[in-house]
């Protein structure tokens, strides 16, 4: 919980800057909330596009699934871009382009 916990002095800007510049290779990826928050968050910041961010979500490792569903929530609000090769491959993709 490292990440999450700072001293009364530092800004919102530092804050975002601690998630923001943390070493992919030491994130906790247990699944428990607060290490999802920490991925989610990360990959928001350090990624501009909807595959690439959930991508470095699964990389990251641990609960994958978790990791990149909720990564791939947070970027529909960033990126409405999905991308349509992925879409293409689902067998409900008819039922998912009537919701989308």
């Amino acid at each position: 919980m490292g990440w999450l916990v700072t001293d009364a002095t530092v800004t919102p800007t530092d804050i975002v800057n601690k998630i923001k510049l943390q070493d992919q290779a030491k994130l906790a990826t247990s699944g428990y909330v607060l290490d999802t928050l920490n991925v989610v968050l990360w990959a928001s910041l350090n990624f501009q596009d909807y595959a690439e961010a959930v991508h470095a979500a699964v990389q990251i490792g641990g609960d994958t699934d978790t990791n990149a569903a909720l990564v791939g929530l947070a970027f529909s609000y960033i990126d409405n871009d999905f991308p349509d090769n992925w879409l293409s491959r689902l067998r409900a993709k008819i039922k998912l382009r009537a919701s989308l």
